[in-house]
């Protein structure tokens, strides 16, 4: 049975020089920086980055982006770490992972700042402890679904290193796949993919969300060095998330087409769950906050005592966000 890693090098992080994305740059025929961006969630707080692509957020704020899909948040830390992209949509955890590792990564803001997983069971699981013996899915050690799974476990009575075997399956579709194939007996989804899974039968038997657990769940991240040569383009990044969150928030229908669109999810049910199980939890003014990132550090500390040492403050920058918020730019926008 495997444990989530310890803690991983820099050289491991650094190990992604076979991927040809583009770092910051300037094209003659356009006068706007080019800056690359990964995402690695097909949930609903995603749609975030999907919705500023497709509604050319980011060239109304003076940037040309490219929006990459990169499966597994560790593999898109590994790029942006070794500088092949820019940006990357994230939880805390893999963040945390690389800073302890070495890298200077830092995250610029958080559309969530609570744990949103429910843990999805074949219909003979009957009850938390029924998951003993059985394997969990989940998308790749270090994860957020590992981290919230782990989390989850402990705070229904198991112990995740010797009640399940832990095994890596993939994304959120993946891992739905797999649990309707009986390749796992339990994992992590969240809305839009929990209620897909009860329509074929599947179980629900517990929701991180009424655990009350404060996490980085999902947020922007970048890295020291590019923020110090490339404070505007920062800047004008965070303008063009910050408007995105408006649509959302504002324009129910565009959201979930845009949605539905990029997770190749036609489920109008699951898509209006979705949508209003997270309206409320995504926050018009989107700090990284030292508490979410608080909860990561501590998780990660069961294996890696060195994430003890580490102050939240030191993965987060708030800079940005506060600007647009005390400048009138978010507000000025609902006035849109």
């Amino acid at each position: 049975m495997r444990k989530a890693p310890a803690g991983l090098s820099l050289v491991v992080w650094s190990l992604v020089g076979a991927l040809s994305f583009s770092p910051l740059v300037r094209a003659q025929q356009d006068p706007r920086p080019k800056v690359s961006l990964a995402y690695s969630s097909f949930n609903m707080p995603a749609s975030l980055v999907w919705i500023a692509k497709d509604d050319h957020l980011f060239r109304k704020h003076g940037l040309d982006l490219e929006l990459i899909y990169i499966p597994g948040g560790t593999t898109a830390m590994a790029a942006l770490v070794s500088g092949n992209i820019n940006f990357a949509q994230l939880t805390g955890s893999p963040g945390a992972h690389a800073f302890l590792g070495g890298a200077d990564v830092v995250y610029l803001a958080a559309s969530m700042e609570s744990m949103t997983y429910q843990i999805v069971v074949r219909p003979e699981v009957q009850s938390p402890q029924h998951l003993k013996g059985k394997r969990f899915g989940i998308s790749r050690f270090g994860s957020s679904p590992d981290v919230a799974a782990r989390m989850a476990m402990r705070k229904l009575g198991l112990n995740p290193d010797s009640d399940v075997s832990i095994l890596q399956t993939g994304s959120s579709p993946e891992r739905l796949a797999a649990l309707i194939s009986r390749k796992i007996d339990a994992t992590v989804l969240n809305a839009p993919f929990d209620r897909v899974a009860q329509k074929h039968g599947l179980r629900i038997i517990a929701d991180t969300a009424k655990m009350g657990i404060p996490y980085f769940d999902t947020g922007i991240v970048t890295t020291r060095r590019f923020i110090k040569n490339n404070e505007e383009a920062s800047l004008r990044f965070l303008k063009a998330y910050v408007e995105a969150i408006k649509v959302f928030k504002t324009s129910k229908s565009h959201a979930k087409e845009v949605a539905a669109r990029y997770s190749r999810l036609n489920d109008p049910e699951a898509l209006e769950d979705a949508y209003n199980y997270f309206l409320d939890k995504i926050p018009r003014y989107p700090y990284p906050t030292a508490a979410g990132m608080s909860t990561v550090l501590e998780e990660i500390a069961r294996n890696n005592p060195k994430a003890r040492t580490i102050k939240p403050e030191d993965l987060i920058e708030p800079r940005f966000v506060k600007e647009l918020q005390l400048s009138g730019f978010i507000d000025n926008l609902y006035k849109e």
